[in-house]
Parts: structure tokens; C-alpha cells; sequence
């Protein structure tokens, strides 16, 4: 069963924002990266 209704929305989230562009959401994507590194050294050891 395909999931058209899914691929509907991010045509609609693309033609609503076109201004997140590539470059935008590598740097959303890094920020992300970082900040989940910051939080994961935050975490107890003992989930290693």
C-alpha cells in the first residue's frame, strides 16, 4: 500500500517553504548533530 498521503505533505511543506532550501536545512542538520552530541555526553556512562 503506498504512502501517498505522506508524500502529499511534503510537497505541500515544499511549496510552503521553499526558503528551506538545502544549505538551511544543513545547517538545521548540523546544529541537530552537535546538540545531540552535547546531550549524549550528558547522559550517566552506564548506557554505553
Amino acid at each position: 500500500m503506498p504512502q501517498t498521503g505522506r508524500d502529499d505533505a511534503r510537497v505541500r511543506i515544499k511549496k510552503a517553504a521553499p526558503s528551506h532550501g538545502t544549505q538551511t536545512h544543513q545547517k538545521e542538520s548540523d546544529k541537530n548533530k552537535k546538540q545531540n552530541a552535547d546531550l549524549k555526553k550528558d547522559l550517566p556512562q552506564k548506557h554505553k
